[in-house]
């Protein structure tokens, strides 16, 4: 069966226009992947930047009112004495733990010894941490703390 010029143009004609409209969708959807890929890109490290300075401050908050807990004169003498007084040393951390409102505070010696604070189970990593005296992260089981020691 022949088919006449004028099918076999609108048949050839229809055909390019097809390709063409495949290749144009084809390459919008390239162009768009593209830009929104490095549009994400661009976002997720505009907040993590945005994220470690708001952790950061938080770091400095927390140092500065730690200072000021560790500056107060009954600290002081609680810890001045030839004995420590556990029951008093434990109700003032949980006094400042209220009033600098964190979930854990703990009190240590310079050696990282844990003396009292809102926990009292065992915490092997705390010596390191409180030896460095930069921020790190605390494991309290298996929940992480983000801890500032001073």
């Amino acid at each position: 069966m022949t088919h006449s010029l004028a099918a076999r143009l609108t048949a050839a004609i229809t055909l390019v226009i097809l390709v063409l409209t495949a290749l144009c969708v084809t390459f919008t959807g390239v162009v768009l992947r593209s830009r929104m890929d490095t549009e994400l890109a661009h976002s997720l490290t505009q907040d993590e930047s945005a994220w470690g300075r708001l952790v950061a401050q938080e770091g400095r908050t927390l140092r500065v009112l730690l200072r000021s807990a560790a500056a107060n004169a009954r600290l002081r003498e609680l810890l001045s004495g030839s004995t420590l007084d556990a029951a008093a040393l434990q109700a003032f951390a949980k006094e400042q733990q209220a009033l600098v409102s964190v979930e854990l505070l703990l009190i240590t010696r310079p050696e990282g010894e844990l003396v009292a604070g809102s926990y009292a189970g065992a915490l092997p990593a705390l010596p390191g941490l409180v030896k460095s005296g930069a921020p790190g992260v605390l494991f309290v089981g298996e929940t992480p703390y983000w801890a500032v020691s001073r």
